[in-house]
């Protein structure tokens, strides 16, 4: 059988979707998808065996248990794949839910070495017969559609000749659960030198595991600028810094149980995870001075950022993806 994984969308806002992009549907020509079928596909499978689906369900389900009910914006008309496009389709605004949510399918696929396509999550509008030029797509602002993401689905996709028929599977439902304690503010700093590479450090409780940003926690009284240059100061010894962008708390996760503190961290007693700001930074020269704190910093080092997503750690790599996003903006734009 062949097999996706997706978010199912309600009439409510398929009927939205078709009615918003009626404009293109008058002005390209394909197969359109049929309203009750538009659907946010997560990852491309492809064929397995029905055993195979079970597992997967299964394992899926394992790995979403901890993520919770989150909201989700549709964002700009895409093509795909990049090089001679056949899809037209709706991108996502990145948020940490749904970078968190889609980290985790990936990973439970990989524990079960099931191949998914790599191409980037999205709505699917419209399948081209011919490859299209960029040009020649018509310009349509962002729909700016918000809806709540509840459960995922294991989804059958049967191709027959009037269009593929979709069943859903299984449905894999995300926690509502609401954990009762506070986060902790929290900023996490992502530094550029002029080569464009990233300075990530290994914190002395995880010497034997990945890299992360540095980071710190907010403390009653001061600003965000003012905890980023405390931070730097204390843990690397950096004082010349240029702060490029702040994004206060767009990413929020709780502490796993078992690290949740207690009593010896009066920094963190009380708190049950984290609400995380960002911060990225530029230093003016490519290996400026650095003096580690060795009771924060064990190891220190300059990631190209193509490297930078695999060395974190996975905890911190939600995070990681809205830190290069903003890094990428700001490249392209020549910051």
């Amino acid at each position: 059988m062949r097999v996706f994984v997706a978010i199912e969308l309600a009439p409510v806002w398929q009927e939205k979707i078709t009615k918003a992009t009626y404009p293109l549907r008058q002005t390209l020509r394909g197969k359109w998808v049929e309203q009750h079928n538009l659907h946010l596909t997560l990852a491309f499978i492809g064929e397995v065996k029905d055993t195979d689906s079970q597992v997967i369900a299964q394992q899926l389900k394992i790995a979403i248990a901890p993520i919770r009910t989150f909201e989700l914006v549709l964002g700009n008309i895409v093509t795909l794949p990049p090089k001679s496009p056949r899809l037209i389709a709706f991108s996502f605004k990145p948020s940490a839910d749904f970078l968190r949510l889609q980290q985790a399918v990936i990973n439970s696929l990989k524990k079960i070495k099931i191949p998914a396509s790599s191409l980037k999550p999205h709505l699917t509008l419209v399948r081209l017969k011919s490859p299209l030029f960029k040009s020649t797509l018509p310009v349509m602002p962002a729909l700016n559609i918000k809806f709540t993401v509840n459960q995922l689905s294991l989804m059958q996709s049967t191709l027959t000749p009037t269009g593929p028929v979709y069943k859903r599977l299984e449905a894999l439902k995300l926690s509502s659960k609401v954990p009762q304690g506070p986060l902790r503010p929290n900023i996490a700093i992502c530094i550029i030198n002029p080569k464009n590479e990233v300075l990530l450090i290994k914190h002395r409780e995880h010497i034997k595991e990945y890299w992360q940003f540095p980071q710190g926690g907010v403390k009653t009284g001061d600003s965000f600028e003012q905890t980023v240059k405390h931070e730097l100061k204390e843990e690397l010894g950096l004082l010349n810094i240029h702060i490029l962008k702040l994004r206060e708390r767009i990413y929020k996760y709780n502490w796993p149980k078992k690290l949740i503190r207690t009593g010896q961290d009066l920094e963190k007693k009380g708190y049950i995870g984290q609400e995380q700001s960002l911060a990225i930074v530029k230093v003016n020269e490519i290996r400026p001075k650095l003096t580690p704190d060795p009771r924060e910093a064990a190891a220190v080092h300059w990631f190209p950022i193509s490297r930078v997503m695999k060395a974190l750690n996975p905890i911190r790599r939600p995070m990681g993806k809205l830190a290069m996003v903003e890094l990428n903006k700001m490249i392209t734009k020549g910051s």
